[in-house]
């Protein structure tokens, strides 16, 4: 598929034949969303822009495509597992853009910014279960080791904490927005599915009945 650009491949069975193809059958490919599907030496990671896991169910499955890609501008990670194994790491140098979305259980995303370093980053989307009831001791260790100057900050679901506390423990983010009704699903993933380039994507409150 010498033209495909964008790519969303839903397989909930991990033992499924890779396609006969290799990473030179995609010259153009650029965004991709995975679930559980194994990419094996199918796809051109390396040259990926935007990449989006949905419903991983173990960080051991989506770390190590992560290593491979270096071009990564804009990371979707979707109700994916945040078991991250012990002095794992992850560094993207061009990442501009994470979102970490979805249902979680409260407090678990300490692992992932413990890997994670990201020092392009400039816009973070992240559910508010997943910051717990500490934020600043969750994310300030993340900017500190990334060098990273976050300008856009959204925080998705319902807080338990108060939105004054919030600004105040990050002074240097200029925009920090709180969107209770947030519902990812209703236009990034459908955009995604589209072809749409994700950097397209703006922060701005979104209501999960919009429709297209």
């Amino acid at each position: 598929m010498p033209l495909l650009e964008s790519l969303f491949l839903n397989v909930k069975d991990r033992r499924y034949s890779h396609p006969a193809t290799t990473a030179d059958d995609f010259p153009r490919l650029r965004t991709v969303g995975l679930d559980a599907a194994d990419h094996g030496n199918w796809l051109p990671i390396f040259q990926l822009t935007a990449l989006t896991f949905e419903d991983v169910d173990s960080a051991n499955y989506y770390l190590p495509i992560l290593r491979e890609a270096v071009n990564l501008v804009t990371l979707y990670l979707i109700d994916c597992e945040t078991d991250v194994p012990p002095q794992s790491s992850v560094k993207l140098d061009r990442l501009e853009m994470l979102v970490l979305g979805g249902s979680y259980v409260e407090g678990v995303a300490s692992q992932i910014f413990e890997a994670f370093t990201f020092p392009a980053l400039h816009t973070l989307h992240i559910s508010a279960q997943l910051l717990g009831k500490d934020p600043k001791g969750l994310l300030t260790p993340f900017i500190t080791r990334s060098g990273c100057k976050i300008q856009e900050l959204l925080v998705t679901g319902v807080c338990d904490f108060f939105e004054e506390s919030f600004h105040a423990a990050f002074p240097s983010i200029p925009n920090i927005t709180f969107d209770a009704e947030y519902d990812w699903y209703t236009e990034e993933q459908r955009e995604l599915q589209r072809g749409l380039n994700c950097l397209n994507i703006k922060c701005r409150p979104r209501s999960k009945y919009r429709t297209f």
